[in-house]
């Protein structure tokens, strides 16, 4: 069982990573493209994200999914944080084409897309957290990295980056929930 207090700042990071998530994406949008100052929003806003994530580790270890979803979607979180920092800091936020083709972007997509697939099924599994979570932050991450190879208009992205945000905030706020009241709270037979 881990303090009392440590779970509150793992359940804050969660809701301060879509915060700012989504505070980067307000910040893309405003400028019309991708910025040195709004990658480097992302790379705080994921960071913050794989910090709060570890919050779940308690429950989630008891299952493979489970497992798999808190390494690898910590592990793809943090290689975006790299890339976004080189990419704002090394090359001065080139196209988002540009980055999303790099090898790095790559491999953090496609370990990124294992660990959310695998969280969104123990979330979906879970008593303790609202089923949609898990659905939302999928279909928003897949929809992230393909956007991130297709031509669409410069607002599309954030806009799908946003509501992958609220998706964080919204599993912070579970989690602390779930500290307040530490019973199931979607009823018997989902387990992770």
């Amino acid at each position: 069982m881990k303090p009392f207090s440590l779970s509150l700042v793992q359940a804050g990071a969660l809701v301060a990573s879509g915060l700012l998530r989504a505070l980067g994406e307000m910040v893309e949008i405003a400028a019309g493209q991708h910025t040195p100052l709004s990658g480097l929003i992302a790379a705080l806003a994921l960071a913050t994200f794989a910090a709060g994530l570890t919050g779940i580790w308690d429950e989630a270890r008891a299952s493979l999914s489970g497992r798999i979803a808190i390494f690898a979607t910590i592990a793809g979180a943090l290689g975006f944080v790299l890339v976004a920092l080189h990419s704002a800091l090394v090359l001065g936020a080139p196209p988002a084409g540009e980055i999303a083709t790099s090898p790095p972007f790559i491999a953090s997509a496609i370990v990124t897309l294992v660990g959310v697939a695998a969280l969104a099924w123990w979330v979906l599994r879970s008593p303790r957290y609202p089923s949609w979570i898990g659905l939302v932050l999928m279909l928003t991450v897949v929809n992230s990295v393909l956007a991130s190879f297709m031509a669409l208009p410069p607002i599309v992205q954030p806009l799908i980056d946003m509501v992958m945000a609220a998706s964080f905030v919204q599993l912070g706020l579970s989690m602390y929930e779930n500290i307040k009241h530490p019973q199931p709270s979607q009823g018997p037979g989902r387990n992770p």
